[in-house]
């Protein structure tokens, strides 16, 4: 069972909470990991656009093995991949670091995103997303 309610912040939070959405995210460092070729040209040149350095991985593995290699900011990693899914990849990286993951997926499913959260991510998105909610989502994780 799940229980939904609101929560009011504080005004100390809802400061904070303002403050961080509009953090400049010039010059952060995220892996993309996406297997969609058109997906992760499309999110690479938006978030280039905002001045975030973008390295991409085409599948859980080789997102490993660069995460090994560098250091990012943040991670935005699809949970539906070959070779190695991002729930799996998510477990390996939380193995060896605290880094912000946030899943990317086509499926809103409360299961999906739960299971995110279980697999060591920080904060999901919803494919297809705008701009904006993209851009507050980094904001929000770095």
């Amino acid at each position: 069972v799940i229980l939904c309610f609101e929560m009011k912040l504080s005004h100390k939070e809802e400061e904070k909470e303002s403050v961080s959405s509009h953090r400049d995210v010039t010059g952060l460092s995220v892996l993309l990991v996406e297997d969609n070729k058109m997906n992760s040209d499309i999110a690479k040149m938006i978030l280039d656009g905002k001045g975030i350095h973008v390295e991409v991985a085409f599948n859980g593995k080789e997102a490993l093995s660069m995460f090994k290699e560098h250091h990012y900011d943040l991670i935005l990693m699809d949970l539906k991949m070959p070779i190695m899914n991002g729930y799996e990849c998510a477990k390996e990286i939380r193995k060896e670091s605290d880094v912000p993951i946030v899943a990317v997926s086509a499926n809103a499913f409360e299961e999906d995103k739960q299971k995110a959260f279980m697999c060591g991510m920080n904060d999901y998105i919803t494919k297809p997303y705008q701009i904006d909610e993209l851009i507050k989502v980094i904001q929000k994780n770095t």
